[in-house]
């Protein structure tokens, strides 16, 4: 038995940066949106996911103004 899903959330990425004896942390807004499926094996389930992560990134000389990624995932759930 296999299940399809789909997500969509916004978000918030956050980065902890130690550089030359600094820390700081900065943090930028961020939306994601993403297809899966899960298969049930009895007691547990296995998942594959792939998801398309936006994250505004403004006035950064670095990265851009906008960061994009898209990761794929694949895992084992177990019942508890």
């Amino acid at each position: 038995f296999s299940q399809p899903y789909a997500f969509a959330a916004p978000g918030l990425d956050i980065n902890l940066v130690s550089a030359d004896g600094q820390d700081f942390t900065y943090s930028d807004a961020a939306a994601m949106a993403g297809l899966g499926v899960q298969f049930d094996l009895g007691g547990a389930s296995l998942y594959a996911e792939g998801k398309y992560n936006y994250i505004f990134r403004p006035g950064s000389s670095t990265t851009g103004p906008i960061v994009q990624d898209i990761p794929l995932e694949a895992g084992l759930l177990f019942s508890l």
